[in-house]
């Protein structure tokens, strides 16, 4: 078997089909081929430009699993700090005397021994 055979067999050859295309695309033609270059490292430019590739996010499940369990912890964490600044700012306004949900009753004062 010969390299090209090889290289058939590992990536086979996929006739495109035009039907799937977004309307306003077409194939290049013969003499817009040269318009297509490529760099020392196998990038793909055209008219110069390079051509960029956009592909979607692709997680293992594994990676997915930690997303997840780091983004509710993230709820969790968000959670924990609006409570203590909820706290924080009810006590400081009991101490300034400003409108708070609910304040302690004052300390009772301890009564002089006899």
């Amino acid at each position: 078997m010969d390299d090209r055979d090889q290289e058939l067999k590992e990536a086979p050859f996929r006739p495109a089909d035009k039907s799937t295309w977004p309307k306003g695309i077409r194939t290049i033609a013969f003499g817009e081929i040269d318009a297509l270059g490529v760099d020392a490292k196998g990038e793909l430019y055209w008219h110069g430009k390079p051509v960029e590739i956009r592909r979607p996010l692709d997680l293992t499940w594994r990676q997915e699993l930690v997303a997840v369990i780091v983004a509710v912890a993230t709820v969790f964490a968000a959670i924990g700090a609006v409570a203590q600044g909820f706290a924080a700012y009810n006590e400081w306004a009991c101490k300034v005397g400003w409108k708070a949900v609910v304040c302690p009753p004052p300390a009772a004062q301890a009564s002089p021994p006899q």
